[in-house]
């Protein structure tokens, strides 16, 4: 039962590293960059 109290207390801690991370990881790159991406994506799809 303890184990369980202690996931739930770390699991909102991680969580927001995890956002901290993505929010990181999105900013390495400009939106034109992502653009990109998403249209050379399209491309190969088809």
């Amino acid at each position: 039962m303890a184990e369980n109290v202690a996931l739930v207390l770390v699991k909102p801690a991680l969580e927001a590293a995890a956002d901290r991370v993505r929010e990181y990881l999105r900013n390495t790159r400009s939106e034109s960059t992502y653009k990109a991406y998403a249209s050379d994506w399209k491309d190969f799809e088809r």
